[in-house]
């Protein structure tokens, strides 16, 4: 009999009620084990057969006959006497190999329940029968322990680099979102501006309109007068005749002004309603711009409660891992 164990699992193996007596009785009946090997593990993957979702692990990873010759030697062992931290470390790679394979531990514990009722059907009428069942079930109880320490110790570590994870990705957006509201707020600032300055451009131009109305009404007034030069100039005859000429001038500078001030006129109308559809496009933008800064600024809030929640969670899986 030989029991050696760091602290975690000999109070771990005082807990599960295991007696150095139990591993006595097992060990006594050693041939039992032996002689019973094959009808116990064939009988193990005739009720795992009947399970598609553990056959499909099985199919992925394995063989049936792989895994009986590993089951031969692991139901033999549970009457070898003999628990120590190789026995242990024996157990944990067992539990990281149904880990990784996606043997989830209620599937584990209910393939253990089979062990117990496929050996409580071999011992039933054997005269020390109540005694043999329980020192089977609690070896089973003291492995099924240390195997799901280490589902727990994988699921840990999975979570861990996990909340690692997203704890990098969440970073990385909040950056991005971060550069993105300052963007957005600066769209919004320069989208500002441009619409004062189209608002000073339309002041401008109506200006413009109202410059050109009164060019255009002096050119009308200049036309008059030139036309009635001329007729003066008619009136005078030969007298009147230069006279004449510089009020036919004057007369076709205003017409030429009349043109011009017409062409000025239509290039402002132009201008003032292309200044009016570009405020409808800012308007319309600087609204998209604003909405879009409140978008980032609620994502951002978002991934700081994510955060919160990783951390929280990160601080209570140290805390039972510093329990346990």
């Amino acid at each position: 009999m030989a029991v050696h164990l760091s602290q975690q699992w000999a109070r771990m193996f005082k807990y599960s009620g295991l007696q150095e007596e139990d591993l006595q009785l097992l060990r006594d009946h050693q041939a039992l084990f032996e002689a019973s090997k094959d009808e116990i593990v064939d009988g193990f993957y005739v009720e795992l057969q009947k399970h598609p979702a553990l056959q499909e692990i099985v199919n992925d990873h394995s063989t049936i006959e792989r895994l009986k010759n590993t089951q031969y030697d692991y139901y033999v062992s549970l009457a070898n006497g003999v628990i120590n931290d190789e026995y242990v470390q024996t157990r944990e790679r067992i539990g990281l190999v149904h880990a990784r394979i996606g043997l989830t531990p209620d599937w584990f514990m209910s393939a253990t329940n089979v062990y117990v009722s496929l050996f409580s059907d071999l011992v039933r009428g054997h005269e020390q029968e109540v005694a043999l069942v329980r020192a089977f079930t609690k070896r089973l109880l003291f492995d099924s322990s240390i195997i799901l320490q280490q589902y727990d110790n994988t699921y840990r570590k999975n979570m861990e680099q996990i909340s690692q994870d997203i704890g990098t990705s969440m970073n990385h957006v909040s950056t991005i979102a971060m550069h993105y509201a300052l963007s957005a707020e600066s769209l919004s600032s320069a989208q500002e501006n441009i619409s004062d300055s189209m608002k000073k451009l339309t002041s401008y131009s109506e200006e413009i309109e109202a410059v050109i109305q009164l060019v255009m009404g002096i050119a009308n007034q200049t036309h008059l007068l030139g036309l009635n030069a001329q007729i003066e100039s008619a009136r005078a005859g030969e007298h009147g005749r230069g006279f004449g000429i510089v009020a036919n001038e004057v007369r076709k500078l205003s017409e030429e002004v009349k043109r011009s001030s017409k062409d000025i006129q239509s290039s402002v109308v132009r201008i003032i309603n292309q200044v009016a559809q570009m405020n409808e496009q800012t308007a319309s933008t600087l609204s998209i711009a604003t909405d879009q800064a409140a978008y980032a600024q609620q994502l951002n809030a978002l991934i700081e409660e994510v955060e919160a929640a990783t951390n929280e969670w990160n601080e209570r899986s140290r805390a039972k891992k510093q329990g346990s």
